[in-house]
């Protein structure tokens, strides 16, 4: 099978096909050029209506997720927006800020750090770390 590329020269207004070239369209399209062809892009996901609730987001990179720190609660989702979960009900208004340490996400409020762990297929809340045991 031969392979023929065909580079896009733009948008033809003209009515009669046969006057067109190789590479025009007829009218615009809602696509973008993806692995070497023309794809269509899909209905945009509509995430948030009101952004006020919205405080941070945060993207971790070991996860492949974006956590977003809202006024009430921290979510989490994928990122092709696929999956959107609330990571714990203990966490909410009281999160000033989210660090990672690998697979670890770091909740810092005023008064302690929750911590949440990444597992490969989704967060487990840790909550707080227990004690260490002294050795004496």
């Amino acid at each position: 099978m031969e392979t023929i590329k065909v580079p896009f020269s733009g948008i033809n207004r003209s009515v009669d096909e046969g006057i067109s070239t190789d590479g025009q369209c007829m009218e615009l399209i809602n696509a973008r050029i993806k692995n070497g062809s023309v794809e269509p892009v899909p209905a945009p996901i509509s995430l948030v209506t009101d952004l006020a609730y919205v405080r941070r987001v945060y993207y971790h990179t070991a996860a492949k997720k974006i956590l977003v720190l809202a006024t009430t609660y921290v979510y989490a989702m994928n990122e092709d927006y696929t999956l959107f979960e609330n990571l714990s009900s203990d966490l909410g208004s009281n999160v000033n800020d989210i660090a990672f340490l690998g697979n670890i996400v770091c909740f810092l409020t005023d008064a302690e750090i929750l911590y949440a762990l990444w597992d490969g297929g989704t967060y487990k809340y840790i909550g707080t770390i227990p004690e260490l045991p002294e050795i004496t």
